[in-house]
């Protein structure tokens, strides 16, 4: 199964970032957005009816979809 690029995945608990995510790690991300030429990012929340690995790898597999048209970002959270 592909890995989830973790420079577009941010992990979170009861509307809370946990490890290794945090709010500079998003803002990292964003910036990132601004200099990668894309003119548009998907945001994808996903968790919650599976667990994180199950999440992270369905992620992986639509980051791999999306990628070519538009810079991604999944938002992982534990149920």
């Amino acid at each position: 199964m592909a890995s989830l690029d973790p420079t577009c995945m941010v992990l979170v608990d009861a509307g809370k970032f946990y490890s290794p995510s945090s709010r500079q790690q998003l803002a990292g991300i964003f910036s990132t957005f601004l200099e990668s030429g894309h003119s548009c990012i998907i945001i994808h929340f996903h968790g919650g009816l599976v667990d994180q690995d199950t999440a992270i790898g369905y992620g992986a597999e639509l980051q791999a979809l999306y990628g070519p048209a538009a810079a991604t970002l999944f938002l992982i959270w534990r149920a």
